[in-house]
């Protein structure tokens, strides 16, 4: 999107712009009773000048040195989005800078002109939001003729660095550097992520790893790594073991356990004396075994005291008769 073109058609064609991405912050140029020259351009990616911070490039329009030299730069977390001023002589006689927030649209002032201050016809044009002015094309000879203000769409980095999704998605790594309000890894993303974005957003896949009630869910929970979620630098930069031990898993809660993996084995079987897992990240468990062997003596007594009373039964059954029951036995015969 571009203004109309504001002036006369002398001189010769000119362009000047911002790198590509960035946006006009403000400009310096040389003025008197007629708006001379444009010098400077100020230009910044839309995150470096919510901060207030640009970078000075020369315009690279041919001029001569009449008038004084002036500048202007719009206040910080603002960025140029429309030009104004006076047409006399058939030129661009005065011009002067709107500014508007970049982040919300609101108005943020205005330069004063540079040049003719009254007199001619006025002119005045202004970019809706978000679009920002990012150079200029026009005609210039020993003054500046003709004004055409060249504007950018920056809905994609407003919305990377005013809604709590874009801002999530900037820290994710989602669209271009130069548009994203933090960057991944970086204070600012882990503040943001941490403290604001998912705790109002919990369950949200980018908070799947922030949310996690594990150390080192990027190593243990399954949530976090399927959802690749955001990893605060400390996820990136400290070292996590290989296995995690039972006493950790079974400080987790029920819903925390079914997402762990690389988990020590038979955590289920719990004693006091679990045991941290060894320089060498073994996965045995001492106490799981030892509980086995427990079970099996149990089961090994109960069969042997079984086996005995089933002797003892049989044993007594098949007792001898005693001699005076087999007399007593003939004496009930012979009667």
């Amino acid at each position: 999107m571009q203004s109309p073109p504001f002036g006369g058609w002398g001189g010769n064609p000119y362009t000047s712009a911002c790198p590509s991405g960035q946006v006009l912050r403000g400009w310096g140029v040389r003025s008197g009773d007629n708006f001379d020259a444009i010098t400077d351009l100020y230009c910044g990616p839309p995150n470096s000048l919510v901060s207030g911070s640009d970078n000075r490039s020369p315009s690279g329009i041919p001029y001569d040195s009449d008038g004084s030299p002036g500048q202007y730069r719009c206040p910080d977390g603002s960025a140029v989005s429309g030009i104004y001023g006076i047409i006399g002589s058939n030129r661009a006689n005065g011009v002067g800078l709107r500014c508007r927030n970049l982040l919300n649209g609101a108005p943020a002032g205005q330069s004063p002109l540079f040049g003719q201050k009254s007199g001619g016809t006025a002119f005045n044009w202004e970019a809706p939001h978000p679009y920002y002015v990012s150079g200029f094309d026009g005609r210039s000879g020993d003054k500046v003729d003709q004004i055409v203000a060249k504007s950018l769409d920056m809905s994609d980095p407003v919305r990377l660095m005013t809604t709590p999704e874009g801002i999530a998605d900037g820290c994710m790594g989602v669209g271009d550097p130069k548009f994203r309000l933090y960057q991944p890894q970086s204070a600012g993303c882990d503040k943001y992520m941490v403290t604001d974005f998912c705790q109002k957003y919990p369950t949200d896949p980018r908070c799947s790893c922030v949310s996690s009630e594990m150390t080192c869910p990027n190593k243990f929970d399954k949530n976090c790594i399927a959802k690749n979620g955001y990893r605060t630098s400390d996820m990136m930069t400290v070292k996590c073991p290989d296995v995690m031990n039972c006493v950790q898993y079974l400080a987790l809660s029920p819903g925390a356990q079914q997402l762990a993996t690389n988990t020590q084995q038979n955590c289920s079987i719990s004693s006091t004396n679990s045991t941290e897992i060894d320089s060498t990240n073994t996965t045995t468990n001492v106490d799981g075994s030892s509980a086995w062997i427990w079970i099996m003596i149990l089961i090994l007594v109960v069969v042997l005291a079984a086996l005995g009373v089933g002797a003892y039964f049989l044993l007594k059954s098949d007792k001898p008769v005693s001699d005076k029951a087999v007399a007593k036995n003939q004496v009930g015969k012979q009667n």
